[in-house]
């Protein structure tokens, strides 16, 4: 009763305006008569004027994160509007990519996108600065905060475009278990997913908090031959009349095509399959006139759009409060990443020297 009096005639001193600073002192007593909570923030640590403004930061809280449908940080990297020119694992077939997973601002490149895990530094793939994002279990995300300026001038170059910084969980101590599968109506491309996290201890209570969470990941392959846009590289079409045909074959590719060194030394590219049988072997199609005999290999059915993957996360924390104003915490970030990629084969001439019969 007697600290209300006390902020009652606080208040009333101040609208009369009888003392001075008026208005911090009524916002003290507003702060002590309402309490204090406890507020977190993490972000740039560069010092600013007021008139300069906020930074252009993107925040993803946990309800975000599940209304994106993410399973996987690369999903959720991809739902992102400021997210252009990164690499995804669908990149990984028929040689490129290699499996990585990254994130690029606005396109300018990965090398120059910065990914942290609660504002710290994880380790690069290969020998350049970028992250590969398989590494980082979505299970353990609590949220996450993305930079879409830069801040070289604070982490470095390799922060030109901006930051991602991946928020994970911590002083959770209920037993959590999330699993989901996806189906496509057609064959192929399926995926399921499972995680499960259990903590010890409150941090505020306890003093201490212990979390470990396991998540497990798997892609199955999505073929280009299980899907009408995808199966063939051989497109027909028809203009006022005429046929005409876009192709992404290729001429060189045993068994679709042979190269003859004839003796007056001209050269004879035909199609074996064809000259025996009359019609293309299978991977192959027809694209040149019946005179040519020419089958060219469709290698845009042989190849993946998808591949098969498995991932393997292991998340584990520990956090220890010494005194109100000193923690102690410790991370453990383990993570197998698993792809089989198909290539569709090298573009390799045959040649034949004709020294005798064809057959």
């Amino acid at each position: 009763m007697k600290e209300k009096s006390i902020c009652a005639a606080i208040r009333l001193l101040c609208m009369t305006g009888l003392i001075g600073g008026s208005t911090a002192l009524c916002l003290s007593a507003h702060a002590q008569e309402a309490g204090i909570q406890r507020v977190e923030i993490t972000g740039s640590a560069i010092k600013r004027i007021a008139k300069e403004g906020a930074l252009p930061v993107q925040f993803l809280s946990a309800a975000d994160i599940q209304k994106t449908g993410a399973k996987s940080v690369e999903e959720l990297v991809q739902s992102l509007s400021s997210m252009q020119g990164f690499t995804t694992a669908s990149e990984s077939v028929n040689g490129g990519g290699g499996g990585v997973q990254n994130a690029s601002i606005h396109s300018i490149g990965a090398a120059y996108t910065l990914v942290l895990l609660n504002g710290r530094r994880i380790a690069s793939y290969g020998s350049g600065s970028a992250v590969n994002l398989a590494s980082i279990p979505m299970s353990a995300v609590e949220r996450v905060e993305i930079l879409t300026d830069g801040a070289s001038t604070l982490y470095g170059s390799d922060a030109i475009a901006g930051v991602i910084n991946f928020i994970l969980k911590k002083n959770q101590q209920d037993f959590r278990f999330d699993a989901g599968v996806n189906r496509p109506g057609k064959k192929g491309g399926g995926n399921s997913n499972f995680s499960m996290s259990k903590g010890f201890g409150d941090l505020d209570k306890d003093g201490y908090n212990f979390l470990v969470t396991y998540a497990h990941d798997a892609q199955r392959e999505l073929n280009a031959k299980d899907r009408d846009f995808a199966k063939t590289g051989l497109r027909r079409f028809t203009e006022n009349g005429k046929t005409y045909s876009t192709y992404l074959l290729a001429a060189n590719t045993a068994p679709a095509s042979a190269t003859l060194s004839l003796k007056d030394n001209t050269v004879k590219i035909f199609s074996p399959a064809y000259f025996k049988t009359g019609a293309c072997a299978p991977n192959t199609a027809f694209v040149g006139t019946a005179e040519d005999k020419s089958c060219w290999f469709d290698y845009a059915g042989t190849v993946q759009l998808v591949p098969k993957s498995e991932r393997d996360s292991l998340f584990s924390s520990f956090n220890m409060k010494l005194n109100p104003e000193l923690n102690v915490f410790g991370e453990l970030v383990l993570s197998k990443y698993k792809q089989t990629a198909r290539y569709a084969p090298a573009a390799q001439r045959l040649s034949l020297p004709l020294t005798g019969a064809l057959y």
